[in-house]
């Protein structure tokens, strides 16, 4: 949740990405990345600071996960 809330501030999702590195490059934290993006881009519908960045997020993690079970 942390990671998805900091979209806005590239810098910082960077970081935390690369802090919490083990979690978030299981299937189980790609899955839950891409669940907080799908929330982000739920409410309002695919507005605000955070949407942009959560799609480009979601393709990424769409892309990893695909690699990932091929």
């Amino acid at each position: 949740m942390l990671w998805s809330n900091s979209l806005a501030v590239p810098e910082l999702a960077t970081r935390i990405q690369r802090e919490r590195r083990a979690d978030l490059e299981t299937t189980t934290g790609l899955l839950a990345q891409l669940f907080f993006c799908a929330e982000i881009l739920a409410v309002p519908p695919g507005h605000g600071p955070l949407a942009e960045p959560a799609r480009r997020e979601a393709d990424r993690l769409l892309e990893s996960l695909k690699r990932r079970h091929r």
